[in-house]
Formats: C-alpha cells, sequence, structure tokens
C-alpha cells in the first residue's frame, strides 16, 4: 500500500489549513457541497469518489487511527478510525479538493454498524456545456457541390485550374463571440474569389459545435468544417471560399 503525498497535516498547521479553506468556501456552497456519511467505526473506511482527489486535510484532533491512504490514482481515500470513536458521538469533518478545482466538506460520523464501502455521491466531474455558435440556418445555404470539390482538393494540397497559393500576413483574425478564425492558408481563385484555412480557437472555457451556416456573411460565397468542436485546447478547423475584399 503506497501512501499519498496528499496525507494529512499534524499540529497547529493543519488547523489553520483546514481553517483557511473553509474561510475560503461562500457559506451557500458549504451548505449545498457538505457530504454526511456514516463510516466504520472498527475497519478501514474506504471512500470512492467520482474524480481523483488533489488535496484532502482533516483537523489535528481527528481520531484517525494513522494516516489516511490513497489508491486507485487517488480515487479511493482510507481511513481507518480509532476503536472509541463511535463513543464520541460526534462528526468528524474533512475538506477534499477534486481534481477538477472544486471543493467538498465531508461530515464523516463514526459508527460500530457502517459499511466500509462508501461511495462519495457529488464527486463526479461536470462534463462542459456543448452550446452552439449561433443557430444553424437550413442546409441549403451550405456550400454545393463544386465549392467542396474545390476547398477540399485545396487543403489537400491538389492542383485546381485557376487558383493559387498566397500569404496570410494581410488577413485579419476573425472575432466571433465565443471563438477566433486565425487564417494558416489562402488561396487565391477566379472572379476575385479566396479561399482561407483557419484554425478555430475557443474563447472562453465552453465548448463549441458547429455547422458551416453560422460563418456565413456578406462576401462569404461557400464554408466547410474540417473539425467542428471547439474547446479549450482543442481547436477546429474552416475553410472559408470568400470575394476578396470582405469583412
Amino acid at each position: 500500500m503506497i501512501e499519498s503525498p496528499l496525507r494529512r497535516q499534524g499540529g497547529g498547521w493543519a488547523a489553520l489549513v483546514l481553517s483557511a479553506i473553509l474561510a475560503s468556501i461562500p457559506l451557500l456552497a458549504r451548505a449545498q457541497d457538505t457530504i454526511e456519511l456514516d463510516v466504520p467505526a472498527h475497519d478501514y473506511a474506504v471512500l470512492r469518489f467520482g474524480q481523483p482527489v488533489t488535496q484532502a486535510v482533516l483537523p489535528p484532533d481527528a481520531p484517525v487511527d494513522g494516516k489516511p491512504y490513497f489508491m486507485a490514482g487517488n480515487r479511493v481515500l482510507l481511513l481507518r478510525f480509532k476503536d472509541n470513536a463511535a463513543m464520541k458521538l460526534r462528526r468528524v469533518q474533512a475538506v477534499v479538493e477534486l481534481a477538477d478545482g472544486t471543493t467538498r466538506v465531508l461530515s464523516l460520523m463514526p459508527r460500530i454498524d457502517a459499511q466500509s464501502q462508501v461511495d462519495v455521491t457529488g464527486t463526479a466531474p461536470v462534463a462542459a456545456p456543448v452550446t452552439e455558435l449561433a443557430p444553424a440556418s437550413v442546409p441549403s445555404r451550405n456550400p454545393n457541390a463544386y465549392a467542396v470539390d474545390i476547398l477540399s482538393s485545396l487543403l489537400a494540397g491538389g492542383d485546381v485550374s485557376g487558383w493559387g497559393e498566397r500569404g496570410v500576413d494581410d488577413l485579419p483574425t476573425l472575432l466571433y463571440d465565443r471563438l477566433r478564425a486565425v487564417p494558416q492558408r489562402a488561396w487565391s481563385g477566379p472572379e476575385g474569389t479566396m479561399v482561407v484555412h483557419y484554425r478555430l480557437v475557443a474563447e472562453g472555457k465552453l465548448e463549441s459545435l458547429l455547422d458551416p451556416s453560422q460563418f456565413y456573411r456578406e462576401g462569404v460565397v461557400a464554408a466547410q468544417l474540417i473539425d467542428p468542436q471547439v474547446a479549450p485546447g482543442h481547436d477546429g478547423s474552416l475553410l472559408l471560399m470568400q470575394k476578396t475584399g470582405a469583412p
């Protein structure tokens, strides 16, 4: 059994740490996030969390026999209370910080008849919401067949008659409410048209699931999404065919 470096602190330092952590939690959050659990008084309490625990603090006077241990990638916390813990009839408060940055306050009651395996509810990570940049329009506004062929061929490095690659230094980054589109490559075509390959970078913490019709504006002839998913740490990819000089 390997002891985690996230172990119970001792003496006055632990009391100071625990007080500081509790003071940093808003009163409403404390009321909502306090989880009351019955734990065994004469056996190991196996606390199972929905995600890894990055930090755990117990008060220095907690009636714990030995030090807590972490297992299963810090998803399981093992505690063993002293034999007389159940006789004191008082709860032991612990503070845990989870991998998603949220904090839970555990109110532990040692009982003789409590089960050793305890699932700590409300500790699973919350999935980031997927939101659309703007309502998608009818499919008729999506690129027609000829535009899709040109866009795909250019990105793949194909030789398309009438088209030639150009620089992107003079092309602006397009700003949207939840993302920005950064030019990566561009091609000039006939009749004052241009194709630009954009990297889509998320602004903020929300994910976006995009549709080509969301990028139509004055001067845009066609749009094709190579990767419609945009999230922190994951960039999307967009091809726009537009008239030269379009905003």
